[in-house]
């Protein structure tokens, strides 16, 4: 049985993948969206079901372990949850447990539309939802995202003024021990070159039942 569900911001919400008894749970949660980043034989429900419920279904195909969503893919997803935000409506991001593949959408969705940096954003998200790991992979996609999101265009004479790009501030974390990205899923060779955070203790799980109230 679906047990965990961690709400990130009022209108994002974070877990694993749900079963089709788990539709109506979500319905009186107030959801309206959900985006699945299963592979297909992963998915256990179908959109038709999430439709009959009133519920919007965003499928992105995305492969297990040590894959992340592509740049296109995260840009379709991120821009799917803040429409629904922008009504007052609740999306629900899952893959199969809740801890790369979904993340990986959830931080760059806080990167683009709450101002945080990556590493700001990991944070924030750890701190709801313990058991989050991103693979090399997945990490490195959310640094290109922020990257390609807050590149600042070159100044001309008519652009030199203040402007709300330029101006902006980005919000951080202090608390990472000297390096920008998490801890991550071990067992990618790639990673052999790559610092990580020192591994801490797992935050124990919140509870298991969902929130009863948004």
């Amino acid at each position: 049985m679906w047990c965990t569900v961690h709400v990130l911001t009022p209108f994002v919400l974070l877990g694993a993948v749900p079963f089709r008894r788990d539709v109506t749970r979500l319905q009186k949660l107030g959801v309206h969206g959900v985006i699945t980043l299963n592979e297909p034989f992963e998915t256990l429900v179908p959109s038709s079901m999430y439709k009959s419920r009133g519920i919007d279904h965003l499928v992105i195909p995305t492969r297990d372990y040590m894959f992340a969503p592509s740049l296109v893919d995260i840009n379709q997803a991120i821009d799917f949850i803040h429409r629904n935000a922008s009504c007052g409506k609740i999306t629900y991001i899952h893959c199969k447990a809740g801890r790369g593949r979904s993340t990986t959408i959830v931080l760059c969705y806080l990167v683009k539309y709450k101002n945080m940096t990556p590493a700001a954003a990991f944070e924030h998200v750890r701190s709801k939802r313990a058991r989050v790991l991103l693979t090399h992979s997945q990490w490195k996609a959310v640094q290109e995202f922020s990257k390609k999101n807050t590149e600042l265009p070159a100044l001309t004479s008519d652009s030199a003024t203040a402007s709300p790009a330029r101006d902006a501030v980005r919000v951080t974390v202090a608390d990472l021990n000297g390096n920008d990205a998490p801890e991550f899923l071990t067992g990618d060779a790639s990673l052999s070159s790559h610092k990580t955070t020192p591994s801490r203790p797992m935050i124990k799980m919140l509870s298991c039942l969902f929130p009863s109230r948004i």
